[in-house]
């Protein structure tokens, strides 16, 4: 029985070793799937953040002319221009994360010179709602449990292996010797 659960305990970390496979094509799949979302947010999030920017832009000129008529005190000026300065900041810091998450993308795609162009977040199509019951079956055929389970069989087949140690170990031979161990 050793050497047939040997066998078994080496075929179970074959199948262990594809699901672990599998299971990184998946995680890498979802990698891909996350940054880009976040790529096509950090987009959304500047489309909105140029037009506070703008807005602001407009706010400081209108302060300005008032503080040069003398309507408000220059205080509201320097108000102004803090808050568009805080603007840039944001905006600035926006473009550094969409860089980094196309970067990332570009890595996980195998890609080094991928470059998207910016894209609107809502343009994506929604992810199809799964049907009301589904059964629990489905989370056997998920590769991770099935590395899980390979891998129980492959100890379960070690534990074999260490049973039958205990056992006294004898050949056979077929040819004329005068001795065998």
């Amino acid at each position: 029985g050793r050497i047939r659960r040997a066998n078994e305990a080496a075929r179970a970390t074959l199948l262990a070793s594809q699901y672990s496979r599998d299971s990184i094509r998946i995680t890498v799949a979802g990698l891909v799937a996350s940054n880009y979302l976040a790529l096509r947010a950090y987009d959304a999030q500047l489309t909105l953040t140029s037009e506070t920017l703008k807005s602001r832009e407009d706010s400081l000129k209108l302060v300005k002319t008032r503080v040069d008529a003398g309507l408000v005190s220059p205080l509201d000026g320097y108000q102004a221009e803090g808050a568009l300065a805080a603007a840039q900041v944001q905006i600035a810091e926006q473009r550094r994360q969409r860089a980094l998450a196309e970067h990332q993308l570009a890595l996980l795609t195998g890609n080094p010179e991928l470059k998207l162009a910016a894209g609107d977040l809502r343009q994506l199509p929604l992810p199809p709602l799964p049907p009301a019951g589904l059964p629990s079956d489905l989370i056997e055929g998920r590769p991770d449990v099935r590395q899980a389970e390979a891998e129980l069989i492959a100890t379960n087949a070690g534990i074999g292996i260490a049973k039958a140690g205990y056992f006294p170990k004898f050949t056979l031979t077929g040819s004329v010797g005068s001795e065998s161990k």
